[in-house]
C-alpha cells in the first residue's frame, strides 16, 4: 500500500493555490519557492545537512521549548474522499493520543482535516496521525539571529544544534522560516523534527 497518492478532481474555479494547499495534504508536503525554483518536501524524515553552531550566531537565541496552548491538539479528525461512497467525503476513524490528552487535563481538543485529494481512509487516518504527532513531537522552537555562515542554509533544510539549551533539547531541527536581516545577516526560525 503505497504511503502517499494525490487522486482528486479539480474545480476550475477553485484558486490555483486553493488547490495546491488541498493537495499537500495528500503527501503531508511542503511547497518552497527558493532561488527561482518551487521545491516539494513529502512528510518523511530527510538527512541534516548542517550544524548549528555559537560561531554562526550574531545575537542571542530565542528558544522555546513548548508552543502556545492555543495552538495544539490532542484528536486529529476529518474527512477523506471515499470510492466506496460513490466518491464523496466521508469521515476516517479519528486519531488520539491518550497520553497528550491526559497531559491537556483530560479535555479533547479536536482538530479537523479534510482530505480532499486522498481516497483511502487507512492512508487518510495514518496522515491524520501524522500531523498530529508532529505538532506535539515538534513543538520547541528556535529563533536563531545568524551571520552570513547561514547563507546557504534554506528552509525545509534539516539539521543539528551545536548550542546547549538545556535538557532534553531535540536532536534534530527543521528551518521553517528564513529571512534577512536589517543590518545584515540571516534571521532562521527552527522548529524540532522526530524522524518517526
Amino acid at each position: 500500500h503505497k504511503r502517499y497518492t494525490c487522486d482528486g478532481t479539480v474545480s476550475t474555479d477553485t484558486a490555483p493555490s486553493a488547490v495546491l494547499e488541498s493537495m499537500l495534504t495528500s503527501c503531508a508536503g511542503t511547497l518552497v519557492y527558493s532561488a527561482g525554483t518551487y521545491r516539494l518536501f513529502v512528510g518523511a524524515a530527510r538527512a541534516t545537512s548542517f550544524t548549528l553552531t555559537a560561531g554562526m550566531l550574531r545575537g542571542p537565541l530565542k528558544y522555546r521549548p513548548r508552543p502556545s496552548l492555543r495552538t495544539i491538539f490532542n484528536t486529529a479528525r476529518g474527512t477523506f474522499i471515499d470510492p466506496d461512497n460513490y466518491y464523496e467525503a466521508a469521515d476516517f476513524a479519528p486519531q488520539a493520543v491518550a497520553t497528550y490528552i491526559t497531559e491537556d487535563g483530560g479535555e479533547i481538543i479536536p482538530q479537523d482535516f479534510q482530505l480532499a485529494f486522498t481516497q483511502n481512509g487507512i492512508r487518510a487516518q495514518r496522515l491524520a496521525r501524522q500531523y498530529l504527532l508532529k505538532q506535539r513531537l515538534g513543538r520547541a522552537t528556535i529563533e536563531a539571529p545568524c551571520n552570513w555562515s547561514a547563507l546557504n542554509i534554506a528552509v525545509m533544510d534539516t539539521g543539528t544544534v551545536d548550542i546547549d539549551l538545556g535538557p532534553g533539547m531535540p536532536d534534530k531541527w527543521i528551518v521553517t522560516d528564513w529571512r534577512l536581516a536589517e543590518g545584515g545577516g540571516i534571521n532562521l526560525t527552527l522548529q524540532a523534527e522526530d524522524d518517526n
